[in-house]
């Protein structure tokens, strides 16, 4: 992409210059034979120019619809490998929800119940850093090297080359990055034989910040939330807490974002401001 459009850029340069020169020597030298003979080399010149202005045009839209489909195809990509990360809900003890059970030795019971749910949380727990280390583990080599071509050929400024970095390249290298720079302590842990639990679990909490959309809602905010979940493009999870007037959303922002992206870049890639990612070939205006 970026070839031809530079090679189409400097193709036309030369053939205003040499329509000029042409244009005046033709009609300064009238007579002169040996400018007629310079200036039908020239017009040869200009001829082949032309020529290589008009392939490389053709071919700069040829990998411009390549490149932006494979751009699209890594969104989609990043976006279900993101998708696939889990949200971590560790297990608490509520010492109400054990006073309506009866039994022989209620504090031995108690001891086993907190035992049960600390296995569970720490079981659970691994099942999750594995998915985020597996994630860390993702080279951006590809994506990098699809940046390195990117180039548009109305884009002198290169702002929009600008807007591709901030909303694809760089949103996606930098979610990778931090995932990178926790599964650090995640990988410790998962080596330890008595990795500490409570720190990872704070860990863990803090990344889902940046990964998860997680709010609160009151159920009389009915319009709100329908309105959040109409422009969803992943699944959501709503987590019911003590309290019944209120309840939790959840969904995995990063993947929802990534698809939203996927999108805009087909709106680019097939001009087509209406692309809702059944767009086609055929959808070209």
């Amino acid at each position: 992409m970026k070839i031809n459009k530079w090679t189409f850029y400097i193709s036309m340069v030369i053939n205003v210059l040499l329509l000029m020169a042409s244009t005046i020597l033709n009609f300064n030298f009238k007579d002169n034979s040996t400018v007629a003979y310079i200036v039908s080399i020239l017009l040869n010149i200009f001829a082949g120019s032309f020529i290589l202005s008009v392939t490389s045009f053709v071919n700069y839209y040829i990998c411009r619809r390549y490149l932006l489909r494979d751009i699209m195809n890594e969104c989609l990509k990043y976006s279900q490998m993101f998708s696939k990360l889990e949200y971590f809900i560790p297990k608490k003890y509520h010492e109400e929800d054990l006073n309506v059970i009866k039994v022989k030795n209620k504090k031995e019971f108690i001891e086993q119940y907190k035992s049960d749910l600390e296995f569970d949380n720490k079981h659970k727990l691994e099942q999750v850093l594995k998915e985020y280390i597996s994630l860390s583990e993702t080279s951006t080599r590809q994506l990098w090297n699809m940046y390195d071509d990117l180039d548009f050929i109305t884009d002198v400024r290169n702002k929009k080359k600008q807007e591709y970095w901030k909303n694809i390249f760089n949103y996606i290298y930098s979610n990778i990055c931090i995932i990178k720079e926790y599964s650090y302590h995640f990988k410790i842990y998962m080596a330890a034989i008595n990795g500490n639990y409570k720190v990872n679990e704070e860990k863990l909490l803090e990344l889902q910040d940046k990964i998860f959309f997680c709010k609160k809602y009151n159920y009389d905010n009915g319009e709100e939330v329908k309105d959040i979940l109409s422009k969803l493009e992943v699944g959501y999870e709503t987590i019911s807490g003590g309290n019944s007037k209120e309840f939790t959303l959840v969904y995995n922002e990063t993947s929802n974002y990534l698809l939203k992206m996927f999108d805009a870049v087909g709106k680019d890639n097939y001009f087509n401001k209406n692309y809702s990612g059944l767009g086609s070939d055929d959808d070209d205006e």
